[in-house]
């Protein structure tokens, strides 16, 4: 259990670095969320 909480929490971290990569590149950060929720 604790290594699989370890893993969500990296994965988590590494997601929200990606997001603010691409949000900073990104003129609408919100087309990042679009882009895996398919709307």
């Amino acid at each position: 259990m604790d290594k699989d909480i370890i893993v969500i929490l990296n994965g988590l971290v590494v997601f929200g670095i990606v997001r603010t990569a691409l949000a900073g590149v990104s003129l609408n950060p919100f087309d990042f969320w679009g882009y895996f929720e398919g709307d």
